[in-house]
């Protein structure tokens, strides 16, 4: 009698045991399946975020230039926005932001893992009939002929071009130090164009970039392309497109929900098999 009650006790015991352990793992596994479902969540939010902002640059972007000057020359209002500006380019001044890729209108879009070509955009100084000054990217050049200047197109007359307002790129962690005393930019950086220019680096600068409707070249008949400008399509494009955020969405609640089927097959298993013992 004495062991029956023993073994009874012993078993009570196993199956209090495992009932702890049954509550932790569920836990546990519910919480990683749970996890990757808000990630399919916030990748679906990402994608809706992206397509309304594409979107919506697209259309700023599709609407008529406007002269800077009647805006004050508040270029915070203009983001997103064609605008025209009018005087004259300082040469002497000019600076080469990359490495860069080629820009997809040029050599259009890389398969699978290759690249396109390598070069760098033209940053050169614009002074404008007011008297101020900004910087202007002026578009793309191959490496093997950036120092080329039968092959870059430098105007020096007064003239009116189309841009849009661009921004001062983030570095990233392992990004190097730009020196502006070289003329190359590894990326954006308003310091180090003040800097280039000697105005100090307290003065926040304006970054524009001019579009391929702004008869910087004569594409149909002139030999010189260079400077390359983005056309106005790709500047409202992201480097992940939003059917990424998509693939991305389905993989995470594809994940979640295996997870949940084999964290239910596991533990319903297991307390049928302790039941029958």
């Amino acid at each position: 009698m004495n062991s029956y009650r023993v073994r009874s006790f012993c078993i009570a015991v196993n199956k209090e045991k495992f009932k702890v352990q049954d509550k932790i793992g569920i836990v546990v596994f519910s919480s990683i399946c749970i996890g990757t479902f808000s990630l399919g969540v916030w990748q679906i939010q990402r994608y809706h975020w992206k397509t309304n902002k594409i979107d919506s640059m697209k259309d700023s972007l599709s609407c008529e230039p406007v002269d800077a000057l009647t805006l004050n020359n508040d270029f915070s209002k203009l983001n997103g926005r064609r605008i025209k500006i009018k005087g004259y380019f300082d040469h002497s001044k000019e600076l080469k932001l990359g490495l860069r890729s080629a820009p997809v209108s040029l050599a259009g879009s890389a398969q699978g893992l290759a690249m396109n070509a390598q070069g760098y955009y033209i940053i050169t100084p614009f002074i404008r009939e007011d008297g101020t000054k900004v910087f202007v990217n002026r578009g793309w050049v191959p490496k093997r002929v950036d120092t080329d200047n039968s092959f870059v197109y430098r105007p020096t007359q007064i003239m009116s071009i189309v841009c849009t307002v661009s921004n001062e790129e983030k570095s990233g962690s392992f990004a190097p130090v730009n020196d502006p005393k070289t003329g190359n930019l590894y990326w954006l950086e308003g310091k180090a164009l003040q800097q280039h220019i000697g105005e100090g680096d307290d003065k926040p600068q304006v970054i524009l970039e001019a579009t391929a409707d702004s008869s910087l070249t004569d594409r149909a008949n002139s030999p010189v392309v260079f400077p390359f400008a983005r056309d106005v399509s790709e500047m409202g494009e992201h480097h992940i497109a939003p059917i990424t955020h998509l693939v991305y969405a389905v993989t995470w609640f594809s994940l979640s929900a295996a997870g949940f089927f084999m964290t239910y097959l596991k533990f319903r298993k297991g307390r049928i098999n302790r039941r029958f013992k």
